[in-house]
């Protein structure tokens, strides 16, 4: 929906800023106990099973919801992690989680519910955004159907936390994330570019370093970047139309608030801190 794409934009920057703020204190506040459990994981499951953790604990983890994250990850690097998942007995080849994967996840679950605890509780208004955002989740469904949107569905169907106020509202932005991310893969699908190629173009429309080393050669072709990964003025131009079109996508999750909801939700999200206080 165009009308909310500014909206959409604004509050997906700060999804984005605190989602990925507790994957950084995670690190930065338990390193030795991350450590340990990333040694019990062992390998390459390890991300598998951090992005999977919900399904484990809630029992409906599937090889199609795993295969889902080829969206997130380059296709060989997604398959060595579920390779390595069964291989280490943590999911048989139905992908059914074992007691151990179990296990792991729920210890995962409960660093991340006592990380949030220590970053958000003293915040004020936290039941009031989790109140907010509940019915644009429950609205997910109805709005956005498809192939494309089934892994942001599948984690709107997973039972909330229940643990604390601040874990919840947590939950609650990893869906939308996911939902933003869903609408922008969509949008690149549209545009034909592969995960490899929208990563290079990405980096290039940043001007960040690139993280893949997909090749730039179709991106060069249709005149995207130069050959030396710089993007070129078609490409910024390219970049920003999916920029927006993924803005006008995500946008229409926004339509069950009112103006004064959807203003205040952004203001109450730009004060919670993305590190642990003190």
């Amino acid at each position: 929906m165009k009308a909310l794409a500014p909206y959409a934009e604004q509050i997906g920057d700060e999804v984005h800023r605190l989602v990925l703020a507790v994957h950084r204190q995670m690190r930065a506040t338990r390193p030795d106990e991350i450590a340990r459990w990333r040694e019990k994981v062992g390998g390459n499951a390890t991300p598998l099973i951090i992005t999977m953790r919900p399904f484990i604990e809630a029992s409906t983890s599937t090889r199609d919801i795993a295969n889902r994250l080829s969206r997130y990850a380059l296709p060989a690097v997604l398959e060595s992690w579920i390779s390595e998942a069964i291989t280490s007995g943590l999911f048989n080849e139905d992908f059914v989680p074992s007691p151990k994967a179990k296990h792991l996840a729920a210890h995962l679950t409960e660093m991340q519910s006592d990380l949030m605890s220590e970053m958000w509780d003293s915040t004020d208004r936290l039941d009031q955004m989790v109140a907010t955002i509940e019915p644009v989740i429950d609205g997910i469904p109805d709005r956005y159907h498809g192939d494309a949107f089934s892994l942001t569905r599948a984690w709107v169907a997973l039972p909330r936390p229940e643990s604390s106020t601040a874990f919840r509202l947590h939950h609650l932005l990893t869906v939308l994330r996911y939902l933003r991310a869903d609408c922008h893969f969509e949008v690149l699908y549209e545009a034909e570019l592969v995960p490899g190629e929208a990563a290079r173009l990405d980096a290039a429309w940043r001007a960040r370093e690139a993280t893949h080393d997909h090749p730039l050669e179709n991106l060069v072709l249709r005149g995207l970047v130069t050959p030396e990964g710089e993007i070129t003025a078609e490409g910024k131009l390219y970049r920003d139309s999916i920029e927006a079109e993924t803005n006008s996508a995500s946008g229409t999750a926004w339509v069950v608030l009112n103006e004064g909801e959807r203003n205040q939700l952004l203001a109450d999200l730009a004060q919670l801190p993305d590190h642990v206080p003190g």
